[in-house]
């Protein structure tokens, strides 16, 4: 597993790579707890690399929850994932579109 620091100095960003082929990542802004992107390659899915990153980002966070933001709920793998870690649903956000 890789980390650098992304464009903004508040956020971490994580990858796991596989023969320098990048399978899975994250952003994750330990302040404020928010993920804001976690995915893994289909063909590396169910193999422990979100449960490796998930792992690290507990291990940075600071406050004592994190929030899993920007999710399509219609993806059963990832509400999937997030069930199975015993994290739940609490709110939705919803977009607003005006067509000009």
């Amino acid at each position: 597993m890789n980390r650098f620091n992304g464009p903004a100095e508040d956020f971490i960003c994580s990858g796991v790579f596989l023969e320098n082929e990048l399978i899975g990542y994250c952003i994750f802004e330990p302040v404020s707890g928010d993920i804001t992107q976690l995915a893994v390659d289909k063909l590396h899915r169910r193999k422990g690399v979100a449960s490796l990153l998930l792992k690290e980002m507990l291990q940075l966070n600071k406050p004592d929850t994190i929030k899993v933001i920007n999710i399509d709920i219609t993806c059963n793998s990832v509400t999937g994932f997030l069930k199975a870690k015993n994290i739940d649903l609490k709110g939705k956000q919803y977009e607003m579109v005006k067509v000009l």
